[in-house]
């Protein structure tokens, strides 16, 4: 992980109740998924160098590795979400008031935080939340952010709080996609899909 990224994603390190603040960019500082992260490659490397610069392409082919698609990557992360085995049963607290998941885009998973705004920690992570839940096959620098934020064009930064819902059972995730396009100073270095996703996943409750 480069150095530069590590500090972008601060906001969910330490403390984590500054988590509500949370913005990083889409993409910048990739390689975006390291080789320690689970079930993750090291896309950033092999796929930006040949597929990356290319409309079209793929979001789990490094040889054509996918950066542009934003509506289509909002349909990949719907069918492609998969809890962790440890926190299948943490993640039916989302159901109680103050719990919430968020968009780590220093790892490119989605962690869980309960109502005081802490996670479980990894020593792997440097005391990161792990991964709740993961995006299988992922491999691209487009990413997840808030699907409550209002858009403007690209005249914002992402923010990882992600809008959640747990309604019979199942859960709702809802989100934009969004890419870092060039740090362009003003603010506009981000492109972000035209629609809101929701994702469901099914809890298993009963």
């Amino acid at each position: 992980m480069k150095a530069k990224k590590f500090f972008l994603a601060l906001g969910v390190i330490a403390p984590l109740a500054s988590l509500p603040v949370i913005a990083a960019s889409c993409g910048d500082n990739k390689p975006n998924t390291p080789a320690d992260k689970p079930g993750g490659k090291t896309g950033g490397e092999t796929g930006g160098e040949t597929g990356g610069s290319k409309p079209g392409g793929s979001f789990t082919d490094p040889d054509e590795f996918n950066q542009y698609d934003l509506e289509g990557f909002g349909k990949y992360v719907q069918t492609h979400l998969k809890i962790v085995d440890e926190f299948k049963e943490d993640l039916k607290n989302l159901a109680n008031p103050g719990w919430s998941i968020w968009y780590d885009y220093a790892s490119d998973w989605i962690v869980l935080l309960d109502e005081k705004g802490t996670g479980r920690t990894s020593p792997d992570w440097l005391s990161r939340p792990p991964a709740a839940i993961e995006i299988v096959g992922y491999m691209s620098d487009l990413q997840m952010t808030s699907a409550t934020q209002k858009i403007y064009g690209t005249k914002h930064r992402p923010n990882g709080k992600l809008t959640h819902k747990v309604k019979d059972g199942k859960l709702l995730i809802s989100f934009y996609t969004c890419r870092y396009n060039g740090d362009g100073g003003d603010g506009s270095q981000h492109d972000f899909s035209k629609e809101p996703f929701v994702a469901e996943i099914d809890l298993g409750i009963i």
